[in-house]
């Protein structure tokens, strides 16, 4: 594994907990679990930036729900200075209201 965000089951994997709570249910953890630092499957900032400049027609909502509050942040930042779009961050039980395509 490599970063797992705080609060999640990844992290409590790292950290080496004996259950995990999955469907409501204490899975008792039977696998040897190891951290790779420095290695993640996700594409960094600017990976996300290129891909974005790819999109022919500015989105009316860039709505970010993945990652830390920090680096959900600081995407979003990036976002609005390089695209000068609407960005908004998930949080965590908040309803999101989601624009008419028309």
């Amino acid at each position: 594994m490599g970063f797992q965000a705080p609060g999640t089951r990844g992290e409590k994997l790292v950290s080496g907990t004996e259950t995990i709570r999955i469907f409501g249910r204490d899975v008792p953890v039977k696998a040897k679990v190891y951290r790779i630092e420095n290695l993640s499957v996700h594409g960094d900032y600017e990976d996300i930036l290129s891909w974005l400049g790819g999109i022919r027609q500015p989105p009316k909502q860039v709505l970010i729900n993945h990652g830390s509050p920090e680096s959900s942040q600081a995407l979003a930042e990036h976002i609005r200075e390089r695209y000068g779009w609407q960005v908004d961050i998930a949080e965590m039980d908040s309803p999101v209201v989601i624009p008419d395509p028309q």
